[in-house]
């Protein structure tokens, strides 16, 4: 009997070690999720979903943050849309029946953002608005300024995409505000908003306006530890500064950008950021360096099957040699 109580003592403590308090939970995965680190934030939800008599909702949150994480992956190996994030998005839906109206808005901004990838060909993102505005519309229902914000800031992104402009910053500038509203503004959504902001510019021309922006994104990122997302930042900090003619000021961020997509093992990081490494390094007159930049970018294409990027990688390598 004495060994018995100590086995289902131990058992008792190894579940709570397990699943422990949701929101500890969903912080944990979070941070490891915007660190980069996909496959032990993977892991982690895997373990939450298999602990026993777990809340309806709370499934649906795992399973969500399980499509966010799988679009991720997609991202690194230019596989998007990923078929792991609509399967979990479906796994989801098969969990609303009597759950709350918080997790129906959930559900919603999750399609729109899945559909945000699969209508990106044709432009016209019929089924991801439709989607933000119903997430929107439930997150709004249930007084959900955090919710509101990330929808409203997904259906900025679709008139981004469209190219309207003025549009898409109402969108940023509301979503901003409603995140303000909640006093404790995420880092995640403040860096998004300086580098949509910072897209918006460059295409209106305003090229150092952008770059303000973008250097915004990049240190937000940076110093938040929002190692995946700021890897991005850093590349398109990087390529506006070159196309300014900063080039020795591009080198910091596209090195720091190097450096995360070998750490997170990023396929397409390490193409982009190999090749605005060259593009620097070359312009700089360091040939020994743009070639290895350059050598980098072909290898990191070759895997990803991405033809423009092995064209790309290929072009810089003839430029040196006829140097």
């Amino acid at each position: 009997m004495i060994y018995q109580m100590v086995a289902m003592i131990v058992f008792l403590t190894s579940e709570q070690a397990i699943c422990g308090d949701h929101q500890d939970k969903i912080t944990a995965i979070t941070k490891t999720h915007l660190k980069g680190d996909l496959d032990e934030a993977i892991t982690l939800i895997e373990e939450a979903l298999n602990c026993p008599d777990l809340p309806t909702h709370q499934a649906i949150d795992y399973h969500l943050i399980l499509a966010t994480i799988y679009d991720r992956k997609g991202l690194h190996n230019h596989s998007r849309p990923h078929p792991e994030t609509l399967r979990n998005i479906e796994l989801a839906v098969s969990r609303l029946e009597g759950s709350e109206s918080r997790s129906h808005a959930q559900v919603n901004l999750s399609y729109a953002e899945f559909y945000y990838r699969a209508e990106m060909q044709n432009r016209k993102f019929t089924k991801a608005s439709e989607y933000a505005l119903a997430a929107i519309a439930g997150f709004e229902k249930v007084d959900d300024l955090f919710g509101q914000s990330d929808a409203v800031h997904a259906l900025g992104l679709i008139h981004l995409q469209r190219n309207e402009l003025d549009e898409a910053r109402k969108y940023f500038d509301r979503s901003l505000a409603l995140e303000e509203l909640t006093l404790a503004p995420r880092a995640r959504i403040l860096a998004d908003y300086e580098r949509h902001i910072g897209f918006i510019e460059s295409r209106s021309d305003h090229k150092e306006e952008a770059l303000i922006h973008f250097q915004k994104s990049f240190e937000i990122r940076r110093d938040s530890g929002i190692d995946d997302a700021a890897l991005f930042a850093g590349q398109t900090l990087a390529s506006t500064l070159l196309e300014l003619g900063k080039t020795k000021e591009a080198l910091a961020p596209i090195s720091y950008s190097v450096r995360v997509s070998e750490r997170i093992q990023s396929h397409y990081g390490k193409m982009i950021s190999y090749y605005v490494l060259g593009l620097v390094t070359e312009q700089l007159g360091d040939t020994s360096e743009a070639k290895r930049a350059f050598e980098k970018t072909l290898m990191a294409a070759e895997v990803l099957g991405h033809k423009n990027g092995a064209k790309n990688a290929s072009s810089g390598l003839e430029r040196l040699r006829n140097k």
